[in-house]
């Protein structure tokens, strides 16, 4: 069955040696809606048999509403996860030539090793690393769990049991992230002078984005998704107030709070661009492209000024603000309500008697203002 494949071994070995494809030479500022719900063309070869079935047919289920229900059961999630989640459902089907009008007991164990297979040998399209080779595994995992949960017929064990990749295999893709050195940020900045007037609004938008993440050290998923109404003023100081809504999901407990915004991006004009925008979110146009498509454009920023390497990328401006406030002797504790963490420590004190510690927003503005950034040196307006 698998005579063309090389073993799963020899196959961890080229993972670990071989470089991510070049992407298509496309537009990167293309914010066209995502392909969530593009149909797929199936060979003529395979039958519907969903058309002649025996409806005495007890335990027979469908591919195509099985996942319908399955998407339906986790509607719930951020749109980037739910894109993810189905785009990995729908490449597997892919690279196996299933439809949706197959049962769904052709995702079975021999499928699963196929397509495990399929993405260690790079027969699918682009080259992939081996942690984002085990993000699809995890990701289908989840979904074949899910079938296993329901009780479906044929479905007594989880057919992509052992399926993941060795911890190892995964650590040594891993690059760690470091900060932006001082003089990277002053290119940053200069590199996006231009887009501050810039025709396109997404461009505008791209701008104050990044300069919004360099000052709060926030998550790019905590502002790409913020809503106007939610950057206000809290106890007379202009905030990102950073919290759960209807379709925003924020990462942890500890990651609720009010960011304050630095003086130096507000007086370089951005209440007064904000005060413009016609739409309930801060960032639209970024906001539909996402955070997958926002960070490729981060990166082919960084390469156009010269400072990309493997260690930094949209998230080393978190990393950026994280060193900089220990460097200005923030209190640790101060530094986690700035950032989102939970307290440090994880003893008595950090898990049950400081859970309740809070700072009022002057002071958390107080120790971020302690910071300064290029934002007023040559090329920035």
């Amino acid at each position: 069955m698998l005579q063309e494949m090389v073993t799963e071994k020899k196959a961890l070995t080229v993972l670990a040696k071989r470089q991510r494809k070049k992407r298509p030479n496309k537009s990167r500022w293309d914010v066209s809606p995502r392909p969530t719900d593009q149909r797929l063309d199936f060979p003529p070869e395979y039958e519907e048999v969903g058309a002649g079935a025996d409806p005495s047919e007890e335990d027979y289920d469908l591919i195509g509403p099985v996942i319908l229900a399955y998407n339906e059961a986790f509607q719930h999630r951020r749109p980037t996860t739910r894109y993810q989640y189905e785009s990995t459902i729908n490449g597997f089907l892919t690279a196996l030539k299933l439809h949706e009008n197959l049962p769904i007991q052709m995702i079975d164990r021999e499928a699963c090793q196929r397509w495990k297979a399929s993405l260690l040998n790079q027969t699918i399209g682009r080259k992939r690393k081996a942690i984002s080779t085990q993000q699809k595994l995890k990701a289908f995992g989840h979904f074949t769990r899910w079938l296993v949960a329901q009780d479906f017929h044929g479905f007594a064990l989880d057919p992509m049991r052992g399926l993941l990749l060795p911890a190892r295999v995964v650590a040594d893709s891993k690059t760690r992230k470091e900060a932006f050195t001082d003089p990277e940020l002053a290119i940053i900045v200069s590199a996006l002078a231009p887009f501050r007037d810039h025709d396109q609004p997404n461009k505008r938008e791209f701008y104050w984005l990044l300069l919004s993440l360099m000052v709060t050290g926030a998550r790019m998923s905590e502002l790409l998704d913020i809503k106007a109404i939610d950057i206000r003023p809290v106890e007379g100081i202009h905030c990102f107030d950073i919290k759960s809504s209807e379709g925003r999901n924020i990462k942890t407990k500890s990651s609720h709070r009010k960011a304050p915004i630095h003086s130096q991006l507000i007086g370089l004009g951005f209440r007064d661009w904000l005060a413009a925008g016609t739409t309930p979110h801060a960032f639209p146009l970024l906001s539909t492209a996402g955070v997958p498509l926002v960070s490729r454009w981060v990166g082919d920023l960084l390469k156009s000024c010269g400072v990309k390497r493997p260690e930094v990328s949209a998230h080393s401006l978190r990393h950026s603000m994280t060193v900089n406030l220990e460097r200005a002797k923030v209190h640790p504790s101060v530094m986690a309500k700035i950032l989102g963490h939970a307290l440090v420590g994880r003893g008595v004190e950090g898990t049950t008697y400081l859970q309740s510690l809070s700072y009022p927003v002057k002071e958390l503005a107080e120790a971020v203002e302690k910071v300064r950034f290029p934002l007023s040196g040559e090329g920035v307006p």
